[in-house]
């Protein structure tokens, strides 16, 4: 009896184990780069259980990520775009300095693609998210590791 709760409790453990992230405006991960565009991935892999990451564009939330998932979308070339990671599902995003946010700001370029990694750490009793840029061939090799996020967003044609 002790081994059909203890297989119960491990298949319940492995299936939670699966990663989600939702994302809120287009999705573009899997389509070319249009011109004038550029294309922002952002990703989080964690083994610890960790609170859902909101994360925000120029304070537009574009999506939410639990502790193994990518968002990606595109945006105009040529401009400034800061991003912001938060914890939770907040709608009308404010700066908390408390709750372990963290900025990162991209001059996008056109055509090019910029890979971050979202990263979770402490800073004395509270947990903070760090980015970090990385390269290319390496962002295109691990987003291959995450499931496709789960589209919050619809937009028709007429």
């Amino acid at each position: 009896m002790k081994k059909v709760f203890l297989y119960a409790f491990l298949a319940i453990s492995l299936v939670s184990c699966g990663g989600l992230a939702k994302q809120f405006v287009t999705f573009t991960g899997d389509q070319p780069l249009q011109e004038g565009k550029s294309r922002i991935y952002v990703m989080f892999y964690s083994m610890n259980s960790t609170p859902i990451i909101s994360l925000f564009c120029n304070e537009n939330l574009i999506g939410t990520i639990d502790h193994n998932g990518y968002l990606a979308f595109d945006v105009p070339s040529g401009e400034k775009y800061s991003l912001e990671a938060t914890t939770g599902r907040r709608e009308g995003y404010t700066w908390n300095s408390n709750a372990g946010e963290e900025h990162f700001t991209i001059n996008a370029k056109d055509g090019k693609s910029y890979y971050l990694k979202l990263s979770f750490g402490k800073r004395g009793k509270v947990g903070v998210y760090t980015f970090d840029y990385i390269p290319k061939e390496e962002g295109e090799r691990l987003i291959k590791r995450f499931p496709k996020p789960k589209l919050n967003y619809i937009e028709e044609d007429e």
